[in-house]
């Protein structure tokens, strides 16, 4: 690839990339016209390894597509966030997962590939959300229910301190259906 590939562009090379990341498990079409679900697609794969969520497959973000097929990652598979969390090598001063910086909050009407992977990490923590990339309700819950459980602000809204949570939480294998079923005291 020697030029940006981007939304509104056809041709081969977008259909060759679609290929690719359809490899990686996300619902992306071959039908080589960069529309939303590809744009959706990039920023979610983007999203998961702490890159720069542009949308655009420059030779960075290509590299790190050809890497991940390459090591048989898939963004569908059950340990793949965290996985994508612990590549990003990011740690809270108490030795967490960290993740990158989220860098707006994350609240009902948010749509896209960093909502999608909002979706993912919550269902990595037991929680059974669709991966549509719409913040709508179920996951304003979703987020209301996590904030709820460690005792943060309950607002439903993802911003840095939820965001920090959800990749801890990640990182020590919290899950929200072993967390219900212990017995209180």
């Amino acid at each position: 690839m020697t030029q940006v590939i981007k939304a509104g562009e056809k041709g081969s090379e977008v259909t060759s990339l679609q290929g690719k990341l359809a490899q990686l498990g996300l619902p992306v079409q071959a039908d080589g016209i960069f529309g939303p679900a590809t744009k959706a697609a990039v920023e979610e794969v983007q999203a998961v390894f702490g890159y720069n969520i542009d949308g655009m497959v420059g030779p960075a973000t290509e590299k790190l597509i050809e890497s991940q097929i390459s090591s048989g990652f898939r963004v569908d598979k059950p340990d793949s966030v965290k996985k994508g969390l612990e590549a990003q090598g990011k740690k809270t001063d108490k030795g967490a997962l960290a993740g990158a910086e989220l860098t707006g909050v994350l609240k009902t009407g948010s749509e896209g590939g960093h909502v999608r992977y909002l979706q993912r990490r919550l269902n990595a923590l037991g929680f059974q959300l669709p991966i549509d990339g719409k913040f709508g309700s179920e996951t304003e819950q979703t987020v209301k229910k996590l904030q709820g459980a460690f005792g943060y602000d309950v607002d439903g809204k993802v911003g840095e301190a939820t965001n920090k949570l959800i990749n801890a939480q990640i990182g020590y294998g919290w899950n929200v259906t072993a967390a219900a079923s212990k017995p209180h005291s």
